[in-house]
């Protein structure tokens, strides 16, 4: 399976098109920097070739909330500046929180990709998956939703792990109540029972884990839900559980009909990805592509209890996949 490099860890943390002048303006007209502050930052870029945010930040004139508030402003940019979700360190959103890191330009290219290869489905579905735990599917099934709401698409992300769900966590939510009780016709099949966490974005987390959790997501239980919100929306993002672990994982991507494969460097074992994609491909799965997450054990809280280890998608494959 070959993997290509798709993002310098150094990107831009800003849209690199704006000039200093031009930025500067923007934080003036917003009242976070004074004229005099913008030259200062502007003579220490010139001396250190530092981008503007980078020598703002280092002469301690703006925050990097700052620098994305306005930015996100400027570009009518939908973040998370207001909402509260993402702020946990252990289930962190940078495409709402860190909108111009490279995490989250990551993020968007591969949701580009996603419609490029799901052009012409409507709407678009797909499962998230991978081999174990701590590969990042949460991570990605959540982010993933949040870019595709930024775009317009009416997106609907689900938690159908009934093993470990932690998608209401990446959006401050309660687990009392979601598809577990959709699925055992407690609860209507709408959206009305959906959290709009976000305009555009759409929520429906695990809820309580059920006894028997292969049953209740057994054909046509989630595949009937899907076919009744579909009408309704652009985009469908089902979260799953690790599929070395359960059949549950293949029962769940079966009724969704595509997937997305994950792994993480130094822990998901080749062969491991290959028989999930393999398994996924002989019930008929569409394999969109897979990704590739690296962990950089440099950034704040990774050291010691492996939280954020997923720092950004290093690498893809999207088109046909092979299971060899």
């Amino acid at each position: 399976m070959k993997l290509e490099p798709i993002l310098d860890a150094h990107a831009a943390a800003v849209p690199p098109a704006l000039s200093s002048d031009r930025m500067g303006e923007l934080f003036i007209q917003a009242g976070k920097l004074s004229r005099a502050q913008v030259e200062q930052i502007i003579r220490l870029q010139e001396t250190s070739q530092l981008r503007f945010g980078e020598a703002a930040r280092q002469l301690n004139l703006l925050t990097e909330q700052d620098i994305q508030a306005v930015l996100a402003h400027q570009f009518n940019y939908v973040t998370a500046t207001n909402l509260r979700v993402g702020l946990d360190p252990a289930c962190p959103l940078p495409i709402a929180n860190a909108p111009y890191s490279p995490e989250a330009e990551s993020i968007r290219r591969i949701r580009s990709e996603l419609l490029l290869e799901g052009s012409g489905l409507a709407p678009l579905k797909v499962a998230v998956v991978s081999p174990g735990e701590g590969e990042g599917r949460t991570y990605m099934a959540a982010n993933l939703a949040f870019s595709f709401a930024q775009v317009g698409k009416r997106t609907l992300l689900i938690d159908a792990d009934f093993r470990s769900p932690k998608v209401h966590a990446y959006f401050s939510m309660n687990n009392k109540k979601g598809l577990s009780g959709v699925l055992a016709g407690r609860s209507d099949v709408t959206l009305d029972v959906m959290t709009m966490v976000l305009p555009n974005l759409y929520v429906l987390p695990a809820g309580p884990l059920p006894p028997n959790p292969l049953e209740i997501l057994q054909d046509p239980h989630l595949s009937a839900l899907i076919d009744k919100l579909a009408k309704d929306l652009d985009v469908i993002v089902v979260d799953t559980p690790a599929a070395m672990a359960s059949s549950d994982s293949k029962v769940i991507t079966r009724q969704v009909g595509a997937a997305l494969i994950m792994g993480r460097e130094h822990r998901t074992r080749v062969a491991e990805l290959r028989a999930t994609v393999q398994s996924m491909q002989d019930v008929g799965v569409r394999i969109f592509g897979t990704v590739y997450n690296r962990f950089d054990g440099r950034q704040p809280g990774a050291e010691g209890s492996g939280r954020r280890w997923m720092r950004w998608p290093v690498a893809w494959r999207f088109g046909p996949a092979r299971g060899r």
